[in-house]
């Protein structure tokens, strides 16, 4: 009888000791974070979908949803917050929508993204996503896509009139004398669209003190501000590296910046400059104020680093100095 009693005493306990690891569990586990691809493999421009879904209790918060991100190698091309929503198990969820693209092929790594969240109970915490892989195909010919042989020319026997291939090689050469023309016309008006280069940092910097002078940040013109500094890079850039920016897209740019052979640094810190404003235009993303108080700062500090260098004025050039006074005075 006393062993049985001390059995069903062992066992209680044993019972008890579940439930407390069981509720520590769910303690703990009260928020959860989770981060999702559409695809493990795309080519280079594809369009991935990046999702982060939060999961948490009735009472439970999630103090921020990242919605503007750094994915290193990934460019964000468009975001969509998900909307608070009731779940089948009676939870709550939340997260966001990204629309990512790599143009380099590689195999690449979606960094851990921070979501901190605050429990019913009032304690705070901080949850980050897990790392995802993805690997960046070239769109090159593989070693599949072979070519079909080239079956041989059938003929058929048709009979022209000379003058009939006379007046369509005639035709012909009007057609492609006009398009040559047309052509050579419009790359003369591009040209003389462009605006001339100017030197002088100065101008490109009072610009951006003009931009500044009109405190749109105090008037909530977020989207406004990054719209105007936006053209001024670009037309600096124009003015700099002698192309068509404001009518390039940012891969067009990111293309032409490649074939004029400029360095990868200069042409980094332009693209991600004129990436983070494309964010705030096109994507909805609101940045930090303390970004927003920076940002003419370090469109200004864009322009110093990529200046060119100052040249010898013509008057230093024609005056060569004199070996040694003697010579001067001879």
């Amino acid at each position: 009888m006393h062993a049985m009693r001390t059995r069903r005493s062992a066992f209680r306990w044993i019972v008890l000791a579940g439930w407390l690891v069981i509720a520590a569990g769910r303690a703990e586990a009260a928020v959860e974070v989770q981060a999702s691809v559409d695809t493990s493999a795309a080519y280079v421009g594809d369009l991935i979908t990046y999702q982060v879904r939060v999961t948490y209790d009735e009472g439970d918060s999630v103090q921020s949803i990242p919605h503007g991100i750094n994915l290193y190698s990934f460019r964000v091309r468009d975001y969509h917050p998900i909307e608070r929503q009731r779940t089948k198990e009676g939870r709550w969820q939340e997260g966001g929508t990204y629309r990512i693209a790599a143009y380099r092929p590689g195999t690449y790594v979606i960094p851990p993204i921070p979501v901190e969240y605050r429990t019913a109970s009032g304690r705070t915490g901080e949850l980050v996503t897990q790392p995802l892989t993805i690997e960046i195909k070239s769109l090159g010919v593989g070693e599949g896509d072979t070519l079909r042989d080239i079956k041989p020319p059938v003929r058929v026997p048709v009979k022209v009139q000379r003058w009939v291939w006379v007046t369509l090689a005639v035709l012909a050469g009007g057609v492609l004398v006009a398009v040559l023309g047309a052509l050579w016309m419009r790359r003369w008006a591009l040209r003389a669209e462009e605006p001339p280069y100017e030197a002088e940092v100065v101008d490109e910097i009072a610009e951006f003190d003009h931009i500044s002078a009109q405190d749109l940040f105090a008037r909530g013109e977020i989207k406004a501000l990054y719209v105007l500094v936006s053209e001024a890079m670009r037309r600096y850039i124009g003015r700099r590296y002698r192309v068509s920016a404001m009518e390039l897209t940012h891969e067009e740019l990111e293309a032409t910046f490649a074939d004029a052979h400029i360095s990868e640094d200069e042409a980094a810190l332009l693209l991600d400059f004129l990436a983070r404003c494309d964010l705030v235009k096109f994507a909805r993303f609101v940045p930090p104020d303390e970004e927003v108080l920076s940002l003419i700062e370090r469109a200004k500090e864009v322009v110093r680093r990529t200046q060119f260098a100052a040249e010898p004025t013509p008057e230093a050039v024609a005056e060569p100095v004199a070996a040694n006074p003697a010579e001067g005075k001879a």
